[in-house]
């Protein structure tokens, strides 16, 4: 069967509105999504991933992950095929967890699929980020972690996230390891759309690769693209159509 699968960070204060626009115009069977809040003022503090599958009629499986500046934010599938297994892990690697990106909690979520009758687990997870995704200790043992748990999966698994890591960083090359590159291209950047400063850094254009989704080996996908022409978030949108 062909799916459609769609990889977003939508940004913890983006409209619901705008994310809800650009969703129903790409009009994808199976969305991951990171920073996906609950308690935005932004967004009337409304709880957003269950709010966008109520509009999109689509199942859900939402794992909150930490808080950042009073925000509290996680990951999310929305699928238009049943969910029959959700699990939720943390990614704790350290005890002293504190308002800052590198420090904020982490967290994995993962939904396994019935699409008629053939089982696809979908991960989703959003990683430590540090300026200029610069590696840290931190990282290392996030990404450890996190392979710990994937590398599990041998067929019918898609993991899908904001790894805050470039092609050529740790984390990368550790998934690698055991998963496949679904794409775009590692050349493709995806962040970032929009003006973003942090701690005297700045990044002003689309300079970086940090959005990815990787598969199992048996997965067949046929196209894999960002969409450029998206209206909302400081990430592009990667939109993948496969064979399960």
């Amino acid at each position: 069967m062909h799916i459609k699968l769609l990889q977003w960070n939508i940004l913890f204060d983006e409209k619901y509105e705008n994310i809800l626009r650009e969703l129903k115009k790409i009009n994808a069977d199976v969305l991951c999504l990171e920073e996906a809040t609950t308690q935005s003022p932004v967004n009337r503090k409304r709880h957003v991933a269950d709010d966008l599958a109520r509009a999109l009629g689509m199942h859900v499986h939402y794992g909150r992950a930490g808080h950042w500046e009073g925000r509290h934010f996680g990951n999310a599938v929305l699928s238009r095929f049943p969910i029959v297994k959700r699990r939720m892990i943390p990614l704790k690697i350290h005890e002293a967890y504190h308002d800052t990106p590198e420090y904020i909690k982490r967290g994995y979520v993962e939904a396994t699929l019935n699409i008629r009758g053939k089982r696809l687990a979908v991960g989703v997870t959003h990683l430590a980020f540090r300026r200029r995704f610069h590696h840290t200790p931190v990282k290392v043992k996030e990404a450890d972690r996190l392979m710990e748990i994937v590398r599990k999966r041998k067929k019918n698994y898609i993991l899908c996230g904001d790894m805050n890591a470039l092609p050529q960083s740790y984390t990368i090359r550790h998934f690698k390891k055991c998963l496949v590159n679904a794409g775009p291209p590692y050349r493709e950047k995806s962040f970032t759309t929009i003006p973003f400063t942090f701690e005297g850094w700045h990044a002003r254009r689309l300079h970086y690769r940090v959005d990815y989704c990787f598969t199992t080996p048996d997965i067949r996908v046929k196209t894999a693209r960002f969409l450029g022409d998206v209206k909302a978030s400081d990430h592009l949108p990667i939109l993948i159509e496969l064979e399960v």
